[in-house]
């Protein structure tokens, strides 16, 4: 199982479960430059997060940083160094368009798992 590709996937209904739909938008297709990990998420940021996803916002911000690594989230910013001269070497940043499904995504479809319940 694959998940569609560019043209045919429509990030409101296709994607990662676990992606919000700001972020299915952000990484469906593959960008050319480099991931860096930028600075860490301020407390408003992560509460407004896990917000977005249905998870408790209460505690402290190291609280608040386990809860996002159980689910998957990210704890810092993610900025991109995209290719300025035609000498930079850059990566490939894979999307998730196209690329193959994961078991907990394929189990999460088909409404076998909830993969929420054991973080609240």
């Amino acid at each position: 199982m694959v998940f569609p590709t560019a043209e045919e996937a429509s990030p409101e209904t296709d994607g990662p479960y676990w992606m919000h739909l700001s972020e299915r938008i952000k990484w469906m297709n593959d960008i050319h430059g480099k991931k860096k990990q930028g600075r860490k998420l301020k407390v408003a940021e992560a509460k407004s997060l896990l917000q977005q996803h249905n998870l408790p916002t209460e505690g402290l911000k190291p609280e608040l940083e386990n809860r996002l690594k159980k689910a998957g989230l990210p704890i810092h910013h993610v900025e991109i160094e995209y290719n300025t001269t035609s000498k930079q070497v850059t990566d490939v940043i894979e999307g998730w368009a196209g690329k193959a499904k994961g078991k907990k995504q394929v189990l999460w479809e088909r409404k076998q798992i909830d993969p929420w319940s054991n973080l609240l």
